[in-house]
């Protein structure tokens, strides 16, 4: 899903499926890889938007298990976003890419 201003780019998401965690692949869980929405056109309704629209793809394959995504713990309003919309925080791993790239670990 994207959101599009005079043909500009200002929001998309994407998600994968196979979600894999320490190279063990989890068949039937899904990832979402990015929710992306331009700096000045945050706070009004965009990535929730993409959220939701991501989800509900999602669960159009009925054999799905989980939806997995990771956000930096510094990304406090894409955290609360996640939170607030069923995501609950089940780990958290240090250095993930590289020297203080910390990741905050969601499951819905």
């Amino acid at each position: 899903m994207a959101f599009l201003k005079k043909d500009k780019l200002i929001a998309w998401g994407a998600y994968r499926t196979q979600y894999k965690d320490d190279n063990l692949t989890q068949k039937e869980t899904y990832e979402i890889s990015s929710i992306v929405v331009d700096k000045n056109r945050r706070r009004k309704g965009m990535g929730k938007a993409i959220l939701n629209k991501i989800i509900g793809e999602i669960k159009k394959n009925q054999q799905f298990r989980n939806i997995y995504l990771t956000v930096s713990p510094l990304n406090l309003g894409a955290l609360f976003l996640y939170l607030k919309n069923g995501f609950v925080i089940c780990n958290f791993k240090k250095d993930v890419y590289g020297p203080g790239a910390d990741r905050v670990y969601l499951k819905l």
